[in-house]
């Protein structure tokens, strides 16, 4: 009897933590991703980095040609590191109810060719993204990005081939 007493206890205590938990996330195959102190990392064919006509200090991103896979790691204390898959990064970590959504993460953008030129530029552009559009069949993601270098960036534009974006939480 006190072993049936202490199952229902049991039940009773944590079933609600059960549903909470259940319910919280629709997608139980999505990989739990730590959401501070994380780095993440997207990468294109092409990036293209453009100023926004009527928005100083404004850029609308567009990666064309997304890996559909991201690897990203955290630091202390989770030192943990995965691969996800971008659409899931893009459904649950940027446009989900917490995240990216509440406090816009800082990026930068990297790539081996810029402009046409191998990249030398030493100045590596300081974003704050958000705004996220993704489209899975034509692999692009298009964010706006405003400009966190102290410097005015001096181009209207910027193209990164083979382009890694590095955002961070």
């Amino acid at each position: 009897m006190k072993k049936c007493t202490l199952f229902f206890l049991s039940f009773a205590l944590f079933f609600p933590l059960f549903l909470s938990n259940a319910y919280a996330d629709n997608n139980t195959n999505t990989p739990n991703i730590p959401k501070n102190n994380t780095t993440f990392l997207q990468q294109a064919n092409t990036a293209v980095l453009s100023q926004s006509a009527d928005r100083p200090g404004y850029y609308t991103l567009t990666l064309y040609g997304v890996n559909p896979y991201m690897t990203y790691f955290s630091t202390m204390p989770f030192h943990s590191s995965s691969i996800l898959l971008t659409q899931d990064f893009m459904n649950t970590w940027f446009l989900g109810d917490k995240g990216a959504q509440q406090n816009n993460p800082n990026a930068i953008i990297l790539g081996s060719q810029l402009n046409g030129e191998i990249n030398q530029n030493a100045e590596v552009p300081l974003l704050i993204l958000s705004n996220p559009k993704s489209n899975a069949n034509k692999t692009t993601i298009q964010y706006v990005a405003k400009s966190l270098s102290t410097n005015s960036l001096n181009l209207k534009e910027f193209r990164y081939d083979h382009a890694v974006l590095v955002i961070t939480s």
